[in-house]
């Protein structure tokens, strides 16, 4: 898990950073040193498209995908991956918020109870992964080195 813990803390330190750099102070009319750059949007876009990949372990067609009375496509959401809307500031900033990152550690658990060969599979690249924006097959380009490990109960650590 703690992996997982690790992305998210990764990707909202850099979502803080990059809001520092692209901020702006409407009290004191001070800007980030980058305020306005759009390459800082692209960048932050880019990385957050990623994780709206959906994962089709059966490289099913999407009529297939449709008729389908089971699951058959997984994104990084039944991973527990979640992205928030960061829209305010406590110190009266404003300027483009960047979303965070938040892990549901109940659907990561679930996942790796009942799912574990599709997790390990999705989050190594080693099957079909495509988006709905780009329509095409992707790599995942995250690698984890993640294990199952319990703890002397039985319980998922």
């Amino acid at each position: 898990m703690e992996e997982f813990q690790n992305l998210v803390q990764s990707y909202n330190d850099l979502s803080d950073m990059i809001t520092y750099l692209d901020s702006y102070d409407s009290t004191t009319e001070e800007k980030g040193i980058c305020y306005g750059d759009s390459t800082l949007r692209t960048l932050m876009d880019t990385i957050e498209e990623n994780f709206y990949a959906v994962y089709n372990p059966n490289g099913l067609t999407s009529g297939e995908i449709a008729a389908s009375t089971t699951k058959s496509t997984y994104t990084w959401s039944d991973l527990g991956i979640s992205f928030v809307a960061n829209n305010s500031s406590e110190d009266g900033e404003s300027g483009y918020w960047y979303s965070r990152m938040e892990l549901d550690l109940d659907a990561l658990n679930e996942m790796v109870s009942t799912n574990w060969d599709v997790l390990k599979d999705m989050i190594s690249g080693q099957t079909n992964v495509s988006d709905s924006t780009r329509s095409s097959n992707v790599a995942a380009s995250a690698s984890f080195n993640y294990k199952k490990e319990y703890d002397a109960d039985g319980n998922l650590v």
